[in-house]
């Protein structure tokens, strides 16, 4: 079986709503994002996955909904299937890139990257062949705001690929802030507030205010879903780390340790993951985190786990990656952290072994 990711062709990629911190400079302005660049590293994330032997599915581009190049927030498929989806099972497998939905990017002169296109419309009664089997649901988030609108794109992609569908009650962006780790999952919140400008004292007179993305009220869903699986709730307190992939990382070969920068969560849930995972909790230093190396990718290769980090990780933790028998690759995708505060993993929904 091969991995399976989804991305987001970054055609349209742009700083729409601008409600993290690494969106806006010191006076609040929007930072522009350099699209050529974008496309150059996005084109060697995909290449690099690719050549791990994952599947790699690509969404359209949308000129209103430019926050499809960070599909981490489409939500979160459970279980993960325990067998592949076959071709005769989904039109989105069975067609060929250039006739499907999705559109891969790269084939125009120059390496440039491909215009929007309509997606074809749905084919009634396929794609469902191996639902009942899977007995999977792809969980969709609740997304707000600016990015509200992805959420249809994601439903029409996940019901065409043959999957049930639901949601959660509350604010919640998937699997960003809910993850497999060993035989728990971690579920992350945060204080959900209104953002936008506001007055204070200093100069500039005003900031903006961020905030976290996933309500806590949603456990009770999340515990129904997984049954009896444990969840660790962890909450999170530093808005630059607004989603709990930005500063935790369950890896191994059943994600067992936990690379965790313990300063971006609070003390009870410090606490927590101390007592839960022991010496498989890995702390990250204050340079690592804000290098997002917490928001990093592992593949299922056909010789075990390998990771795809952000550069700019420390020799400290390849030499600890190393040391666990996992192999990894670094990958530049900076421009899509530095202006739209999302890395790796960010950049992909993890679909697990798939096809």
């Amino acid at each position: 079986m091969r991995h399976a990711v989804l991305m987001g062709d970054p055609y349209f990629f742009r700083i729409k709503g601008g409600n993290n911190p690494y969106t806006r400079n010191h006076w609040g302005v929007r930072k522009r994002v350099d699209r050529e660049r974008a496309i150059f590293q996005w084109q060697s994330l995909r290449e690099t996955f690719e050549s791990l032997g994952a599947k790699v599915f690509i969404l359209a581009p949308r000129e209103d909904l430019p926050g499809l190049a960070f599909p981490a927030n489409a939500g979160f498929l459970y279980p993960k299937l325990l067998r592949p989806l076959h071709e005769s099972s989904s039109p989105l497998v069975r067609q060929k890139t250039d006739e499907s939905v999705l559109r891969r990017m790269g084939e125009e002169k120059g390496g440039g990257c491909n215009p929007p296109h309509p997606n074809l419309p749905p084919r009634r009664g396929e794609g469902k062949t191996d639902e009942e089997a899977f007995k999977s649901t792809f969980y969709l988030s609740n997304l707000t705001g600016h990015r509200a609108g992805e959420q249809a794109v994601y439903r029409e992609f996940f019901s065409e690929l043959g999957f049930r569908l639901d949601t959660l009650p509350y604010p919640f962006e998937g699997e960003a802030d809910f993850f497999p780790c060993g035989a728990s999952y971690i579920f992350t919140y945060g204080t959900v507030r209104p953002t936008g400008f506001r007055l204070r004292f200093g100069w500039p007179p005003y900031e903006y205010q961020f905030s976290h993305r996933s309500d806590e009220r949603n456990e009770k869903a999340l515990q129904k879903i997984v049954g009896g699986r444990p969840i660790l709730k962890v909450r999170l307190i530093d808005v630059r780390y607004y989603h709990g992939d930005t500063c935790l990382f369950a890896f191994g070969p059943k994600r067992e340790h936990l690379f965790a920068y313990l300063d971006a969560v609070d003390e009870e849930s410090r606490g927590l993951l101390q007592r839960h995972l022991g010496n498989r909790l890995i702390p990250l230093a204050r340079e690592e985190a804000q290098n997002f190396v917490a928001n990093s990718v592992q593949i299922e290769t056909e010789s075990g786990p390998h990771i795809v980090f952000p550069v700019g990780v420390s020799d400290e933790v390849k030499r600890k990656v190393s040391s666990l028998g996992i192999s990894f690759t670094t990958v530049d995708v900076s421009e899509f952290f530095e202006k739209g505060g999302g890395s790796v993993k960010c950049m992909i929904c993890d679909l697990g072994p798939l096809v």
